[in-house]
């Protein structure tokens, strides 16, 4: 099941109007009002609704009163959808993770049960994949500079027959031999140097994992802030494996990650910052910040 970003819900409501009189409504407003969350109409007639905290990532999950069978008999149920639920009858498509029953109130407990917010370890698997793009990315940009650089020199090598205009490659290796490092073509020079700094650079990024601190902030009831962090995340693996999550309060936050966090702040969301982090486009609350050693 798909995770719902609450920018996605919040984008319906100029698209969706609820149906105050309609059964799902209903069932949407008790649920609210029983979890303290906030519901955005789903679909157009108003028998689907998203449930959600505008301070969580992400919607709790989605409601409905409709008949979500696709053969025999077509029967209107009070259904719960959550990435919590697992349910066996079903192979595919959101129905694998729903709870459907005729009873209103049988339905309001299943929302109380199921209906929860994402932990910690959940956020980050959900935006994983995009950090350890931007992160990726930062390598490969070196890799392609030490390239342009080092193809710079080489090429003029290759290119030149070196019979009537010798390249400034075969002149400096001749002249490198010849008179004991004295560089004839200054250019040459400063794109040989060049292409060390970047080809040194790349070569130690690729040795090196890119470890950061996953920083997901949120409020006590109180309106304070609270940290919890993942530390010491690879994310330049293909995949999250999991991890502990350790909370703090303001107070006690490791400097680097409050640093992290207030400059990353300054960037538009999902703008990568080499040496500081990553701070995925459509979840505000979540960072990536460098690990220190």
């Amino acid at each position: 099941m798909r995770a719902t970003t609450i920018a996605e819900v919040l984008k319906l409501a100029d698209e969706y109007n609820t149906n105050d009189y309609h059964e799902g409504f209903k069932l949407a407003q008790a649920i609210c009002k029983k979890i303290g969350a906030t519901y955005q109409a789903r679909n157009t007639e108003g028998s689907e609704y998203y449930i959600y905290r505008e301070q969580e990532p992400y919607a709790l999950g989605y409601v409905g009163y409709k008949s979500y069978s696709y053969t025999g008999e077509k029967k209107n149920m009070y259904t719960v959808f959550s990435r919590k639920i697992h349910n066996g009858k079903y192979a595919h498509s959101d129905r694998m993770h729903s709870a459907a029953t005729t009873n209103f109130d049988k339905a309001v407990k299943n929302a109380c049960r199921y209906l929860v917010p994402y932990a910690v370890d959940e956020i980050v698997h959900e935006t994983f994949n995009s950090a350890r793009l931007e992160f990726s990315t930062i390598k490969e940009t070196r890799h392609e500079a030490s390239t342009k650089s080092r193809d710079k020199i080489a090429r003029d090598f290759i290119s030149n027959d070196g019979v009537e205009n010798k390249s400034p490659l075969e002149i400096e290796l001749r002249n490198l031999l010849q008179t004991g490092y004295e560089f004839v073509d200054q250019e040459f020079k400063l794109n040989l140097v060049t292409m060390f700094e970047e080809l040194d650079d790349y070569r130690n990024r690729k040795r090196e994992r890119h470890l950061a601190d996953v920083v997901y902030v949120t409020q006590t009831r109180s309106g304070d802030n609270k940290f919890g962090v993942i530390p010491q995340v690879t994310v330049d693996k293909y995949y999250w494996d999991g991890g502990n999550c350790t909370w703090y309060t303001s107070e006690d936050l490791p400097q680097h990650l409050a640093e992290g966090i207030a400059k990353l702040n300054i960037l538009p969301q999902g703008q990568f910052c080499d040496g500081v982090g990553f701070r995925p486009k459509d979840v505000s609350n979540i960072y990536y910040v460098y690990s220190v050693s």
